[in-house]
């Protein structure tokens, strides 16, 4: 596919398959949003499926095809660095994904991101337990999990479309766009961050990794046509996305502002709290760092090489 083409109305395109289950069952009146909330947070397969259109909508796409040897160097890896990659997702990824403002509207509305940040911080963690071990994908539980977010995705598009203060500017909401670019929070820049704190990744280590993520892009609604299994081909979304979407606003600075306090109330340390800034800093550069408003702090760069203190944190979190 040409590159320009692929770009080509991204920010207008959401997940038609899932959007029209989730119309069915959001015009369904004896389903509530508290059954439903329940059953698509419910990431150990047990909460009772509240709709036959969610039931048959995951039976139809669960089985869908994803390569074994990959999933399980994948997976391994994953194990290998998990208190790193807990470490990158927080100071990284999550803020790397706050500097595009019209896509992190959507975080701001539902509220979740910046009033509840730990328990979100820990559906994120379960998530990755889930998709990252490879016996839940023989038991078909990673693929459902997988289904579940994207079934949540299309309630929040049908919900935040209904905002009437949502500008046909900012695009539609959780759009294609933002799912890729999402993805590629999860992909790319952790091999990205992984190098960035020195630790040595092999080809096949890489490529798997990638692979595994491109294959979860499938199940979260993610066409075929948009090739993220490499680093050089995720690398040209990530240009595009970080080109024409990144700067410096409100939302992004009260979404990390959010993020780091509750960093700082779960580990109650005012040195860690101070590392996690300096270490967000150097892995996002100083001039997205400052459009996020993380602050320096007074660390030196020689402490960022030892992280062991810091990913035993996460550890927890990410358990």
């Amino acid at each position: 596919m040409n590159m320009g083409s692929a770009f080509l109305g991204l920010r207008n395109t959401g997940d038609k398959p899932a959007d029209l289950v989730m119309e069915e069952v959001l015009g369904d009146p004896n389903v509530s949003y508290k059954e439903l909330y329940a059953y698509l947070l419910d990431y150990k397969g047990q909460v009772h499926c509240p709709s036959e259109h969610i039931a048959k909508f995951i039976s139809k796409n669960v089985n869908s095809f994803f390569h074994i040897k990959t999933s399980i160097r994948a997976c391994d890896f994953f194990k290998k660095h998990q208190n790193s990659i807990g470490l990158l997702l927080t100071c990284y990824s999550l803020p790397y994904c706050y500097l595009g403002e019209n896509g992190a509207r959507v975080l701001i509305r539902s509220k979740r991101m910046h009033t509840d940040t730990y328990a979100r911080l820990k559906e994120t963690g379960n998530f990755l337990q889930v998709i990252l071990n490879f016996d839940n994908w023989e038991k078909k539980l990673a693929q459902t999990v997988i289904l579940k977010v994207r079934l949540m995705h299309a309630m929040w598009r049908f919900k935040v479309s209904k905002d009437p203060t949502w500008k046909a500017e900012y695009g539609k909401p959780i759009n294609l766009e933002d799912m890729i670019g999402t993805n590629l929070s999860f992909s790319l820049l952790i091999i990205r961050g992984l190098r960035k704190m020195g630790v040595y990744i092999d080809e096949q280590e890489e490529n798997a990794y990638m692979s595994h993520w491109n294959t979860v892009g499938r199940f979260l609604g993610i066409p075929a046509r948009h090739n993220l299994s490499s680093v050089s081909e995720a690398r040209k979304y990530d240009l595009h996305i970080s080109n024409t979407q990144f700067k410096e606003s409100d939302i992004g600075k009260e979404l990390t502002k959010s993020l780091f306090d509750s960093m700082y109330n779960f580990t109650n340390n005012t040195l860690v709290h101070s590392y996690l800034s300096t270490q967000s800093r150097m892995l996002l550069g100083p001039k997205y760092a400052d459009w996020l408003g993380i602050p320096e702090k007074k660390i030196p760069n020689v402490f960022l090489n030892s992280v062991k203190f810091t990913s035993s944190i996460f550890s927890i979190l990410y358990d």
